[in-house]
Order: C-alpha cells, then sequence, then structure tokens
C-alpha cells in the first residue's frame, strides 16, 4: 500500500512542508468539490513543534498506512503547562480535527500516510506555546501566536511541482526530528 500511494502521488501536486527546515509533512492535493478539500498527506517525521496548533478548518484524516500518536490539548495547569491526551492513530482508524481542537503529531511511524478532507476555513492558524515565567518556581504561562493569515491565499495546486518532482524525501527515508 506504502509504495503503491508514493507511486501515485508522483503524479499530484506537492507541497513539501518543513520545520525549521527539516521536512515533516508532504501533502498532495486531490481535488475540491462542494467546499470540500481533499489530499493525501505523508508524514516523513512527526511535527517536531513544543507547541499545539489548531487548523483553520474542520477536518477529518484517515489513517491509510503506518501510524502516528497525537497529542491533543485537553486543558490548562499553570504548573503544568498544558493537559493533553495521547491518541494512538492506526490504519483505518479515523480521526476528526475541529478548527478549534489544538493538537501535534508527536511520532509518526515511517511512511504514514493519510486522506486528509477539510470544510471551508472557520478560523485561522493558531500556537500555543508553553513559556516559563519569573513569578514562582515551576510556573508556566502559555503563549498564543498566530504566524499566518486568516485566508490562506490562492490555491497552491494550481503551480505546483509534481510529487516526482518536488525534491520530496525518498521512498523509506525517514527523516529525524
Amino acid at each position: 500500500m506504502r509504495k503503491l500511494l508514493y507511486k501515485i502521488s508522483g503524479g499530484l501536486p506537492c507541497r513539501l512542508i518543513t520545520r525549521d527546515g527539516t521536512p515533516y509533512l508532504e501533502r498532495y492535493f486531490l481535488f475540491r468539490i462542494f467546499g470540500l478539500t481533499a489530499y493525501l498527506h505523508r508524514f516523513v517525521g512527526s511535527d517536531g513543534d513544543k507547541e499545539v496548533h489548531n487548523h483553520p478548518w474542520n477536518s477529518v484524516a484517515l489513517c491509510l498506512a503506518g501510524g502516528y500518536e497525537e497529542e491533543r490539548l485537553t486543558g490548562f495547569c499553570i504548573y503544568q503547562h498544558w493537559q493533553h491526551r495521547l491518541r494512538r492513530i492506526f490504519p483505518g482508524k479515523l480521526n476528526r480535527i475541529r478548527a478549534n481542537d489544538f493538537h501535534r503529531i508527536a511520532k509518526t511511524k515511517p511512511e504514514t500516510w493519510t486522506l486528509f478532507v477539510h470544510g471551508r476555513c472557520r478560523l485561522g492558524w493558531g500556537f500555543l506555546r508553553p513559556q516559563m515565567t519569573n513569578v514562582g518556581p515551576n510556573h508556566t504561562e502559555v503563549v498564543f501566536h498566530q504566524p499566518f493569515e486568516l485566508v490562506s491565499g490562492s490555491p497552491w495546486w494550481v503551480v505546483a511541482p509534481l510529487g516526482r518532482n518536488s525534491g520530496r524525501v525518498p521512498y523509506g527515508v525517514a527523516v529525524l526530528g
């Protein structure tokens, strides 16, 4: 299945997503119809974030191959950063991610692929980051930042290179990060 997905994605518009220059996600455009947009996602590493993030839309992800661990924010505690629930996503499992859900992909198996479908934009991207303060021992605060605009702009897939020409990570190569 993984080799087939890699081969198919070579002919799809591709967007490489990096964190500090290290690739962690390849996004392949499938279609947009009736307000829904669908992609194949290939995880080549974990988010690498120390923070959690939300998505601008309500979405679902169906794990097709591999698997990942997701940390889903459940609450805040000033002495323990935030509280989260660890979720294991495996092939065949559907992961619903609402626009106001904050999460991060903590760990991925090699060659993890998902079918990712989202609706219309509802929010901007948001990130929550714990930050130590000088108020007291082990006291932290949570900082919110929104580095991207509310609307993502023009459809990137119109001018994107095909997967095979994108400089994507070769099949079977894991990225550490």
